[in-house]
């Protein structure tokens, strides 16, 4: 079979309706038209528009595919001629789509807003307004395109529970004792958190205070762990002479440090009995403005 055939054969398939297919395909080559077709197809064999649904990633795609089921619509209704073989498959399963329509008294050109094409988000606030008390949101959610905002005042409302809440204001405390009780800089941490909680929320969801805190130290020694190790794969033995001579120049309690290097032991691995070493070492070199 050749090439041709195949894809026609293939793009048959994709828009039959008693068919579950996957298509892939690159940028340009009329995925968005196949879509558009088999949505036809379907409304010719359904008691209500609303029974298909359709789910994009943006709102453009969304507007953009009803624009094509409806203009695919009105053009069947106003007889326009198909130019070519892929408009004519259109016209053939809108003209269908269409007669539907006249049977059922949809009225679709008039009425694009009962096609079910939308975005993911769009469908999750379709769902949580037609089940306002499973939700358990106690009001109407809001689909907003800039959630930055919602993400601020989350974080003031969370550190608004010091002093209240005990099951929250101890955590709280804690953060801020780690923060020089800076009350901004712990709003910001929490804030650019919220934004990415599908990346950490399921790891902390069932776990309880202290499983949490140990969790939460347990990733930090990671990190902190696998920076220094990158750290001591780039020191040279002549760095290491260079550190120890810094760290002689009249720094507190960094004599016993710089003579170890100097005999040639290895900077200090990180863990809880070298955490001094290691803030010695930066307290020398960083200058603590980030």
């Amino acid at each position: 079979m050749s090439s041709g055939l195949a894809d026609a054969a293939a793009r048959a398939t994709a828009i039959d309706p008693t068919r579950s297919v996957i298509v892939q395909a690159p940028a340009g080559s009329g995925k968005t038209g196949l879509l558009t077709q088999r949505f036809l197809g379907l409304l010719a064999g359904v008691a209500e528009p609303e029974e298909i649904l359709a789910i994009t990633f943006t709102r453009k795609a969304a507007a953009e595919m009803r624009a094509r089921v409806v203009g695919a619509l009105r053009d069947a209704a106003d007889g326009v001629p198909a130019a070519s073989d892929y408009e004519a498959t259109t016209r053939r399963l809108a003209g269908a789509a269409l007669a539907r329509d006249r049977q059922r008294g949809w009225r679709l050109i008039g009425q694009p807003a009962r096609l079910q094409i939308m975005t993911i988000d769009g469908l999750c606030h379709l769902i949580a307004s037609r089940a306002p008390w499973s939700t358990g949101l106690g009001f109407q959610p809001d689909l907003r395109d800039d959630a930055q905002p919602l993400y601020a005042e989350a974080a003031r409302r969370c550190l608004d529970h010091l002093g209240g809440r005990p099951d929250w204001s101890a955590p709280l405390e804690r953060a801020l004792a780690h923060l020089d009780n800076d009350h901004l800089r712990l709003a910001g941490l929490l804030e650019v958190l919220l934004p990415k909680r599908d990346q950490w929320l399921r790891a902390f969801g069932n776990r309880g205070g202290a499983e949490l805190v140990g969790a939460i130290d347990a990733a930090l020694r990671d990190i902190a762990g696998e920076r220094l190790r990158e750290l001591l794969r780039r020191l040279t033995p002549a760095s290491r002479g260079a550190l120890a001579e810094l760290l002689s120049l009249g720094v507190t309690g960094a004599a016993p440090l710089a003579q170890g290097w100097r005999s040639g032991s290895t900077l200090p691995q990180f863990g809880p009995d070298s955490a001094g070493d290691w803030r010695l070492l930066f307290q020398v070199l960083l200058t603590g403005k980030g």
